[in-house]
């Protein structure tokens, strides 16, 4: 742009690529992105190749010149930075990027991506669930005994219902620290707003930001499930259940609470408090992990019973896995990818509806040209 225009018309372009940056790509892919292109303008400066920043200044329409300097790249990568091959993928695809929002558009890679494809060996590994009556058991645990009646037991259980009854992703519900975390996971509770209609039940409208980069993926309702007048002494319900009593803990609580949920305010703000605490009573993703995990232990839910190799505790992973494959079974492939907010049904196919090892040696176990014992 330096040949077109003037300083204004450079200005202009600098604001909007910023907002092209903003709306095309997530807060967190922006942060990844910034910090793995710090080794890729190294290696232009290296070669002494012209760019800006990271953008090329030379036409790279047909992808001759971007398939070369990747190439070159993934060995500059490998040789002299001493990254495994297995973790070039996120660098290239940053690479990349900063290109597309610098509107070189014209430019195809596939080249590039086929030897990405060949240099990732890692193992790939069958995969584990938690059976549906696993799952039962757990959730009876979380309703009943875990419940010590403080708010961030309320908060843990909702996060729980959010992301196994709705699948959301925990990321999307809690950040991973009281830090920097935030500013990837913008979930306040102004998100989950009530909604009543004559001749139905009382529900709640959940908007809430994904994964997705356009935002809002699904815009749930999730409904009151029990007959009872809800109260912190509950011990079954859904969704609706869980985000009541949270509602109702905060209010109760006339002091600092131990545990809050969001990061701005919203109409559940404990009480008569006009804003959510950032400090360390907010609940983060590695607070949220180790109640889980004692929660699973004190169940006796473990991964792996029903495979070959150990067993372990399950993860967050695990469980989000084990919820996929449990609600493929019940709506099907094609309701599952919207369901569970994928853009593709591939993905959800690929990560969540495969086999873990016992089921492979059964299928395997069981062709029909296998001799028998007659």
């Amino acid at each position: 742009m330096d040949l077109t225009g003037n300083a204004k018309l450079r200005e202009y372009m600098t604001i909007g690529t910023g907002l092209m940056r903003d709306k095309s790509w997530k807060p967190r892919t922006k942060y990844q992105y910034r910090t793995m292109n710090v080794h890729w303008k190294a290696f232009l400066d290296e070669t002494d190749t012209d760019h800006r920043e990271g953008v090329l200044q030379t036409d790279l329409a047909g992808g001759l010149m971007m398939n070369a300097l990747l190439v070159a790249y993934i060995a500059f990568l490998i040789r002299k930075k001493g990254f495994e091959p297995s973790t070039i993928r996120g660098r290239i695809a940053a690479a990349i990027g900063v290109q597309r929002m610098a509107l070189h558009a014209f430019f195809r890679v596939s080249q590039t991506w086929s030897f990405v494809n060949k240099l990732e060996t890692h193992e790939r590994k069958c995969k584990d669930w938690l059976s549906t009556e696993e799952l039962r058991k757990l959730n009876q645990y979380i309703w009943t005994t875990a419940n010590i009646g403080n708010q961030f037991y309320f908060a843990c259980k909702m996060v729980w219902m959010l992301t196994t009854e709705l699948v959301y992703r925990t990321g999307s519900i809690i950040p991973e620290n009281n830090s920097k975390g935030a500013e990837f996971c913008s979930f306040c509770m102004s998100m989950i707003a009530t909604a009543e209609k004559e001749g139905l039940d009382p529900a709640f409208c959940l908007n809430i930001q994904e994964k997705t980069k356009q935002g809002p993926w699904r815009l749930l309702y999730t409904k009151k499930r029990t007959k009872k007048t809800i109260t912190l002494r509950l011990q079954k319900g859904g969704t609706f259940e869980a985000i009541w009593q949270y509602i109702l803990v905060t209010k109760k609580n006339k002091f600092r609470p131990d545990c809050v949920l969001g990061v701005t305010k919203g109409f559940i703000d404990g009480g008569e408090r006009k804003r959510q605490y950032l400090g360390k009573e907010a609940l983060n993703y590695s607070r949220y992990v180790s109640w889980l995990k004692k929660c699973c232990k004190a169940a006796d839910i473990y991964i792996g019973r029903q495979s070959y190799r150990k067993n372990r505790l399950p993860g967050i992973g695990d469980i989000r896995r084990s919820i996929m494959r449990a609600y493929g079974d019940y709506v099907g492939k094609d309701k599952l990818q919207y369901y569970v907010g994928h853009g593709s049904r591939n993905t959800a196919e690929q990560f969540y509806l495969g086999f873990n090892d016992t089921e492979m040696a059964l299928v395997v176990g069981s062709v029909p040209w296998r001799i028998t014992e007659g």
